[in-house]
């Protein structure tokens, strides 16, 4: 885009997922999900208070890293401590927190900064299958050049980017913020005219009031004046007199003016003002300088007419005597003096005090850095599964028939044996079955009577050897047949109406047993229950769980982008929603060669085995999280990663040269390794326990 508009200054893509929920342990909150480039800061400038915003290495690796903004911060740590190095939970994926933005943005990009969860573009492609596909493109234009020269030209290549028709409105719609800041800006300079207007008005009112004073004071002082004329006093001396007091009146009442409007607003400002979001309301030094020559030209110009009017008093006039006298004591006089002294010092002092106080305020404030120290330390870089603690073998317990619950022997929570009953059915029989089980009986029995008949007059007749010992066991066996289908007829009939036969009682379908050893999960039937057993349409209702809890995994699903970097037999810690202040061991075991597709995200099923002390009991269920080590690096050279600044495909850092009297520093180069998204290691260009430079010193929330 830089190369076809060259009047851009920075341009930028940007994805964002409303409606998100953010949690952290019990502090839960919902925001808006941004995918950034780390150039987005110059189009929103964050204030970053923790940490540090994305960089550069965040997009190459897909880092599972976000910064939060000030709402979500303080809901999900309102204890107010440092979250960098925490995981935070966006719907089902966790995020290392590496930094904390507090900057309260003018307008809405995608969502307002304060709710907003910023993690690196290409992690947001990737975890949320954006593609190549991009919502929003932000662009400034470089300086000399405004926003409405160059919109029509982004239009076009936008349009021609996309095979849309030059002259379709509708496809592409551009929000010019600097026009919207332009209303704002010509609003409050339409305000200041505004009061300079009213200002100037009030001004001139008062030089009014200060010329009928002088003028009423010269007519009172009438006397005075005349003798001094008749003494010898020249005119430039009564003039010089007159417009001296009453520039003295002037800058006296204003100079009160200016001092009670600097002590309002520097109040104003204490009170508006946040650790964050500093506002700034004081006038200036200069502004101030230029209101006392305003109010000295304007006392000079209320002083004229009554000074010309005192210069043109006649001193031969005959002049009213005053009878009456004053006498005051020397001490009464002294008194008056003193007062006068210290009211003048006083007064002298506030106006010399707060144009000291304007003065520093204009002065620019040196930068100040955070100084960090280089740290030898291990270097884990890992990331968090989301998942359930489950027995590795848990069985459903169903019936072989049909029927009522009569009995149940064992409830949830207990233990049981391979073979124990769990329940009883009660076997009720299906009018057609028993209608047919009843007449297969009777047939049966007829057919017996008969065979027994035939075998008793074939046995005469095979003892008097008028038929073959042939004939004799064909009738023999015919009726051996009947009797045992007599039989079987008789033990369907039992079954249809008992579910069991006296002859295979212990072998009872209707008694319902383990079939492994373990703890009963759960019982979800009772006394009078209809069940039934598993057949083409149905899977059978369960009558009990049962499961060896003595043998636990951790099932979990974990994000495409780290699955390639996983293996069986890594091991893998495990914290229990319901045991927070508690890890296990476990050792990553399988890791599905599919995905599947969770709010938009593809992950893939991990299971890893966990090994559980005897004194702790855990249940079938747990939420739990599994962190996952990716990378290693021990006795690691390490700096924080907000340190760090990227030139292209180099980093570089700052080294403390000097802190007396300001902060020096020196550009040097470095040769990263790993990350664990806080901290990062140093390969090569520092020494251990060197100072370098991080952030601009800011106050903490």
């Amino acid at each position: 885009m830089r190369k076809q508009v060259s009047e851009l200054e920075t341009v930028t893509a940007t994805l964002a997922k409303w409606g998100i929920n953010a949690i952290y342990n019990e502090n839960k909150t919902s925001g808006t999900l941004k995918g950034l480039y780390p150039e987005y800061q110059k189009i929103e400038e964050p204030n970053i208070v923790f940490g540090r915003f994305i960089n550069d290495i965040d997009i190459r690796d897909q880092r599972k890293v976000c910064v939060i903004g000030k709402r979500i911060y303080e809901t999900l740590f309102p204890g107010g401590e440092d979250p960098c190095g925490k995981f935070i939970e966006v719907n089902g994926i966790y995020y290392r927190v590496i930094g904390v933005s507090m900057a309260v943005g003018n307008i809405s990009i995608q969502g307002q900064s304060e709710t907003s969860v910023i993690i690196p573009f290409s992690t947001m492609q990737q975890n949320y299958n954006f593609g190549q596909n991009v919502q929003l493109l932000c662009y400034t234009a470089r300086k000399g050049y405004s926003i409405g020269e160059v919109e029509k030209k982004v239009e076009q290549v936008v349009k021609k980017a996309h095979l849309i028709h030059p002259d379709d409105g509708q496809a592409v719609i551009l929000v010019n913020a600097e026009a919207m800041f332009s209303m704002v800006d010509n609003l409050f300079s339409g305000i200041r005219i505004l009061g300079w207007m009213v200002g100037l008005g009030t001004l001139l009112a008062g030089a009014i009031g200060v010329s009928n004073i002088m003028m009423v004071t010269v007519k009172e002082r009438t006397t005075e004046i005349g003798i001094r004329r008749a003494i010898g006093a020249r005119p430039n001396d009564i003039l010089s007199q007159i417009l001296s007091e009453s520039m003295v009146l002037t800058i006296l009442a204003g100079m009160a003016g200016i001092s009670f409007a600097v002590f309002l607003l520097n109040l104003t400002e204490m009170g508006t003002s946040t650790p964050t979001s500093p506002t700034e309301f004081q006038i200036s030094f200069w502004q101030a300088i230029g209101a006392c020559a305003l109010l000295l030209i304007l006392g000079l110009l209320a002083g004229l007419t009554p000074a010309y009017r005192a210069m043109s008093t006649n001193p031969l006039r005959p002049t009213r005597r005053i009878n009456k006298t004053t006498r005051q004591t020397k001490n009464q006089v002294d008194m008056k003096k003193y007062i006068k002294i210290i009211s003048l010092v006083l007064i002298a002092l506030i106006f010399i005090g707060t144009f000291v106080f304007l003065y520093q305020k204009s002065q620019p404030k040196d930068t100040a850095y955070d100084i960090l120290h280089t740290q030898t330390t291990d270097l884990a870089q890992i990331t968090v599964a989301t998942g359930k603690i489950e027995p590795r073998d848990e069985v459903q317990i169903k019936p072989q028939i049909s029927g009522i619950i009569s009995e149940v022997y064992k409830e949830a929570g207990e233990t049981v044996k391979k073979g124990e009953i769990i329940a009883k059915v009660k076997v009720i029989p299906e009018l057609g079955s028993l209608n047919s089980a009843e007449s297969r009986v009777r047939l049966a029995e007829i057919n017996g009577r008969q065979a027994e008949t035939d075998l008793e007059r074939m046995e005469k007749l095979y003892q008097s050897k008028l038929v073959s010992s042939e004939e004799y066991e064909k009738t023999l066996l015919a009726a051996k047949q009947a009797r045992e289908e007599l039989q079987a007829a008789k033990d369907n009939l039992e079954i249809v109406k008992e579910g069991i036969t006296k002859s295979s009682a212990s072998f009872s379908s209707t008694l319902i047993r383990s079939t492994i050893d373990g703890l009963i999960l759960d019982v979800p039937i009772k006394v009078g229950n209809s069940v039934i057993m598993s057949n083409t349409f149905n899977d059978g209702t369960t009558i009990a769980t049962v499961a060896d809890m003595s043998d636990l995994i951790f099932r979990g699903n974990v994000d495409e982008t780290e699955v390639g970097r996983i293996h069986e037999g890594t091991p893998v810690k495990i914290t229990l929603g319901a045991l927070q202040d508690m890890k296990f061991d476990a050792v990553l075991e399988y890791i599905s060669p599919k995905s599947v597709e969770n709010n938009g995200a593809n992950q893939f099923e991990i299971k890893a085995a966990i090994t559980v002390p005897d004194s702790i009991t855990i249940r079938s269920g747990y939420s739990a999280n599994a962190e996952i080590e990716l990378q290693r690096a021990n006795n690691a050279l390490t700096v924080p990663e907000s340190a760090i600044e990227f030139s292209g495909d180099s980093t570089f850092v700052y080294v403390l040269t000097d802190s007396v009297p300001t902060q020096k520093f020196t550009r040097r180069q470095v040769q990263t390794g790993i990350s664990d998204g806080v901290n990062i290691e140093i390969k090569s260009g520092l020494k251990a326990n060197e100072s370098i430079r991080g952030l601009k010193k800011k106050c903490k929330p």
